[in-house]
């Protein structure tokens, strides 16, 4: 019984391009793991939240790969027509996730931009003008 398209073709899978490569990135995205436990942590701790952001940005990171491989995989599997569409919908995740973190942060702190100067045009309009000016 044939497990994967690749096999039932008689074609090799994708070889990375050395040994030592893929097992240090491996290791790295296994070590980058530890950020998820410790944005758990965090969450629960008395820190402020730029650091829990920090913390959780980089946890993505590892989580995003393992989306990747496991596209490519399934992807390498059932072929490239079944396994395009969770590359293509799954690949994007992550990006979108922080994409849309920073757009929520971009727009309040637009807001409390115009609401600032908003307060500040209405103060100089309902202040009295001193007499000597």
């Amino acid at each position: 019984m044939q497990r994967c398209a690749h096999a039932a073709h008689g074609q090799a899978p994708h070889q990375p391009r050395s040994r030592r490569h893929d097992v240090l990135a491996r290791t790295v995205h296994q070590l980058a793991l530890i950020f998820i436990p410790v944005s758990l942590a965090l969450e629960h701790a008395a820190v402020p939240a730029p650091v829990l952001f920090f913390s959780a940005a980089l946890a993505i990171i590892p989580l995003a790969r393992l989306i990747v491989v496991a596209a490519e995989h399934l992807a390498t599997c059932t072929g490239d027509t079944i396994g395009g569409l969770p590359n293509a919908t799954l690949g994007n995740a992550p990006e979108l996730i922080i994409g849309a973190i920073l757009g929520n942060l971009m727009l309040a702190t637009g807001v409390q931009l115009v609401l600032v100067y908003a307060m500040i045009a209405v103060l100089f309009y309902l202040l009295p003008v001193p007499a000597g000016v």
